[in-house]
């Protein structure tokens, strides 16, 4: 919670989500997971993971179908139809006693219809014809190499690309587009006594392109921004703890931005913990909001047009 933006970019502002990956243990695991609902839907999903000495895998795959469903008898669904399939593996290497590399990747399909009731199931209805159908591939791939110089710290490289395109129709209405992101990082951390130091330097891209026939009026963008980071943490006594970072980011459009950041960790007692963050962020316009996703993107235009 609070301004993350310094070593998580102007979009953390608000704080961030850390998801920390399952990762192979010494013990082999191979699960299956079954699961049927009475709402007439069914997951599939399988987990499995090993390590041999130097090298390890994980493998995740999950299987989604639902028929639509009408929960109030009013003829339009509450629940759509949907199937929806995902595959995700990633490979470990130990590269030696201090080095240690991750591949990965993961896709998902998903095909999802709502609207109409009759219209769902194929009936001819004159009145009961409205319908959402949507269709999404999202494609993401992830490396990371780390090496640990011991007392020295650590040196982390990493990088991460995803692709996403999807088609949203409605009556009368159709959206088509690309959407390609990356993010590529190298950071050294150290840390020792009272004091943790993290600097490194990244570079995120943004690119969107919309379809040849999705809408007169193109909501392209292409983002490239580039920055440098550093953040100090200072353990004063064992109740309190110091922060402070800063930013440097470049934008291809929207120019420089500077991120300070000041944060204040007390632990008055066993249970009471106060945290007083200060920092400052942004975020690079483009037309997927909630606001734009509501109106189905129609009558949406970029900033300044």
């Amino acid at each position: 919670k609070g301004p993350s933006s310094t070593l998580y970019g102007g979009d953390a502002i608000a704080g961030v989500i850390n998801l920390i990956s399952k990762e192979p243990g010494e013990k082999p695991i191979y699960d299956l997971m079954v699961n049927a609902e009475s709402a007439k839907a069914v997951d599939v999903g399988t987990y499995a993971s090993q390590k041999f000495n130097w090298f390890a895998f994980s493998l995740l795959g999950m299987y989604r179908w639902q028929k639509e469903k009408d929960w109030d008898g009013d003829n339009f669904s509450e629940t759509p139809k949907l199937q929806r399939y995902s595959v995700a593996p990633q490979l470990y290497f130990d590269l030696g006693k201090k080095a240690g590399l991750n591949i990965g990747a993961g896709y998902t399909h998903e095909n999802r219809l709502g609207g109409a009731i009759p219209y769902i199931r194929g009936k001819n209805d004159s009145v009961y014809n409205y319908f959402e159908k949507n269709l999404s591939d999202h494609l993401a791939t992830n490396i990371k190499f780390q090496y640990d110089f011991g007392s020295a710290g650590k040196l982390t490289l990493k990088n991460a690309v995803n692709y996403f395109n999807r088609q949203l129709t409605i009556p009368f209405y159709f959206f088509k587009g690309r959407q390609i992101g990356s993010a590529s990082e190298v950071n050294y951390h150290f840390s020792r006594n009272n004091h943790d130091l993290v600097v490194g330097l990244d570079f995120r891209t943004d690119m969107f392109t919309e379809g040849a026939d999705s809408a007169v009026y193109k909501r392209n963008y292409s983002y490239y921004t580039g920055g440098l980071f550093a953040q100090y943490s200072y353990v004063l006594n064992k109740k309190a703890t110091f922060e402070g970072g800063f930013r440097l980011d470049y934008n291809n459009v929207y120019k420089i931005y500077a991120l300070p950041h000041l944060a204040w960790r007390q632990k008055w007692n066993e249970v009471f913990i106060t945290r007083v963050n200060a920092g400052m962020g942004y975020k690079l316009p483009n037309v997927f909001q909630d606001e734009s996703e509501e109106a189905r993107f129609i009558n949406v235009y970029p900033i300044g047009d």
